[in-house]
């Protein structure tokens, strides 16, 4: 392929710098991100380039994961075909809430208000909420625990001894070797000696 001397001409090479300087760039969330029903995703205000603002900039974000980044987080932006009109977020980052505990290999979900799920290097999930945690499936909520409270909706079943710490109350029956604890009977002691055995 020929190649003229126009195509090497300054314009042209300042065009390429232009595409070039405009292809990947650093901003700053203006405002909170907000989910638009016509972009089908979230959006935002950006301040790039001296404080240049955009209005509507499309946060693209990873399959099976999403988030709505808070004003003052940063981000890199990815002006497709080297245009500053046609750019899209691909990466946020806000180290005013990031995790600085993580071991090597540890990986932390987490928001601004210190909640997470944390998988530890020990083989060990934690899962760290604030007011409280709920556990829903097919859309009704099965386990919620809130401050040292434990609500189950639905049977449990343990496979294992229990011991508990405290009283135990059921307003059910309660059976034991299949002997109910409200309908079961004794054999009458005689003479003051002690009844039989719950039957």
């Amino acid at each position: 392929m020929q190649y003229g001397y126009s195509q090497f001409n300054g314009d042209n090479i300042r065009d390429l710098q232009n595409k070039n300087t405009q292809l990947i760039k650093s901003g700053t969330f203006v405002n909170h991100a907000s989910f638009d029903s016509k972009l089908n995703g979230y959006k935002t205000q950006n301040s790039m380039f001296s404080n240049l603002h955009l209005q509507d900039q499309v946060i693209y974000q990873h399959y099976g994961f999403a988030s709505v980044p808070l004003a003052g987080a940063r981000n890199l932006v990815l002006g497709l075909s080297g245009q500053n009109t046609n750019n899209v977020i691909v990466a946020t980052h806000d180290d005013r809430y990031l995790p600085n505990v993580l071991q090597p290999g540890e990986v932390s979900l987490h928001d601004y208000q210190g909640q997470s799920i944390e998988l530890k290097q020990n083989q060990t999930i934690n899962i760290n909420g604030e007011q409280t945690v709920v556990i829903n499936i097919a859309g009704g909520n099965q386990i919620i625990i809130t401050q040292g409270q434990v609500h189950i909706t639905g049977n449990v079943t343990i496979d294992g001894a229990v011991q508990v710490k405290g009283d135990v109350k059921s307003d059910g029956d309660v059976t034991a070797s299949g002997i109910s604890l409200k309908n079961h009977t004794h054999t009458s002691g005689k003479e003051g000696a002690p009844t039989s055995a719950p039957q």
